[in-house]
């Protein structure tokens, strides 16, 4: 995407991002100070709008994820990470936050998956062997999004509730490293 490119969806990100996907194009365009014809130009319709900045959305969370993770002593950490990220995502991005439930929770309108490309990449690069291998992690992926995506819609996310979802995927070794991490320190970045 050149710079431009960008400039562009994401002039369009925050307009969704502050007033929501319930407007017309020709709402959109006057707020974007663009002709209809011109965003028409760009995206054809509405839906591919949508589906643009959904994608481009679901990639700056996984660019924040990855910029706090380089900090992280271990994988356990960053799938924390990861979650506080979405966490964060519904709080601040609230309409795209409900757009990807909907997706990861079965519609599948959009079918983008980039959280959970990012969520394999973590368990993939895990090094003190924290995560068994003999899980399917296909399967895993959808029962992590599945209760994570849950619990953040009741404003339910504990550490204890951290840990029942994680717990099918850890080793003994995982569980010491999930005992390990300081989470008061490890949140204080995602404030």
């Amino acid at each position: 995407m050149t710079e431009l490119e960008e400039k562009k969806i994401n002039q369009l990100f925050q307009f969704f991002v502050n007033n929501g996907f319930d407007h017309t194009v020709e709402e959109i365009s006057v707020s974007l100070k663009i002709t209809p014809k011109t965003l028409y130009n760009r995206y054809q319709n509405k839906t591919n709008m949508i589906f643009e900045t959904l994608t481009y959305w679901q990639k700056l969370v996984v660019q924040r994820i990855n910029e706090k993770a380089i900090y992280c002593n271990n994988s356990i950490e960053a799938l924390i990470i990861l979650i506080c990220e979405i966490e964060q995502s519904r709080q601040t991005e609230t309409f795209f936050f409900h757009l990807k439930k909907d997706d990861l929770l079965g519609d599948d309108q959009y079918g983008n998956s980039e959280w959970e490309n990012c969520f394999i990449s973590i368990i993939n690069d895990d090094k003190y062997q924290s995560f068994d291998k003999r899980i399917n992690i296909e399967t895993f992926v959808k029962y992590f999004f599945t209760n994570l995506l849950f619990y953040l819609s009741k404003r339910e996310m504990f550490i204890e509730t951290i840990h029942y979802i994680l717990e099918p995927l850890l080793t003994e070794s995982g569980k010491e490293k999930f005992n390990e991490v300081d989470f008061e320190t490890l949140l204080i970045g995602q404030k």
